[in-house]
């Protein structure tokens, strides 16, 4: 998958969602630059960082947000993993 996505050393990656196994840990040791993850629950959270932790990944950003209203305040990113999000989605279409 990482390789699908062409995904980059320098590369500024924000993602939805604090899976561990798929994207965020492998995505993370590839990447040079900060890797910003962001989830609802803080338990995805506590869980992401201890595996990052025990994997030496030393260059994530954990936020705990919603996706209705992204805390990505002041980053700077050019590719967004989403995954394992949408059963948080309240409502896919606004009115």
């Amino acid at each position: 998958m990482i390789e699908y996505h062409n995904v980059q050393a320098n590369d500024r990656i924000a993602g939805l969602g604090a899976e561990t196994e798929f994207f965020t840990l492998p995505v993370a040791k590839r990447v040079k630059e900060k890797y910003i993850v962001l989830d609802i629950e803080p338990k995805m959270l506590k869980l992401l960082k201890e595996n990052a932790e025990s994997e030496q990944s030393k260059n994530i950003t954990y936020i705990q947000s919603d996706l209705d209203d992204l805390e990505l305040v002041g980053a700077q990113v050019n590719k967004v993993i989403i995954s394992h999000v949408l059963h948080e989605v309240r409502a896919l279409i606004k009115r």
